[in-house]
């Protein structure tokens, strides 16, 4: 399935205007900890404000694709935090979440020293779906399928 009929298939599946619809791409063993429920948050950092700082919101819906593979699962977003780096520090952020990150390597840690935004996700009600293989030839890590804002934008664009 390329990019545009997945994004056609998220707005049929959850037809609510008021949420935002992700796609976020795992590794493993953080996947199968995602799906089973074993790990309820998620982070992502990055070097510039990109996706999923300052677009992910509480009741939001996350598909869950095993990088390199299939679409697997999906969840909800409890809540959500973001931190600037500037503002606060990585050794803070590594204080408060490792553990719900089930992260525990420090080279995890290392890899993350240049970055100067965080965003940490609450998940919950992780279900498996049935495989959708989704060609996506990109290498972000998170992308908004469909994002409130706009759909409101053009929602009002052709009413008026």
């Amino acid at each position: 399935m390329n990019m545009d009929a997945f994004v056609e298939y998220a707005k049929e599946r959850f037809p609510n205007r008021n949420i935002n619809i992700h796609l976020a791409i795992f590794i493993e063993p953080y996947l199968h900890l995602t799906l089973y429920g074993i790990k309820q948050f998620e982070s992502r950092f990055s070097a510039k404000k990109i996706a999923p700082y300052g677009k992910v919101s509480a009741q939001d819906v996350i598909f869950l694709k095993k990088s390199g593979g299939s679409i697997v699962g999906e969840c909800r977003v409890e809540s959500v935090w973001f931190y600037d780096l500037n503002l606060t520090s990585l050794t803070d952020i590594r204080h408060l979440y490792q553990d719900k990150l089930r992260i525990q390597n420090d080279a995890f840690w290392m890899e993350k020293k240049e970055s100067k935004y965080a965003t940490i996700v609450k998940i919950a009600d992780s279900t498996r779906i049935e495989p959708i293989r989704l060609l996506k030839r990109d290498r972000r890590g998170w992308v908004v399928l469909v994002d409130k804002n706009d759909a409101r934008k053009k929602h009002k664009l052709t009413t008026d």
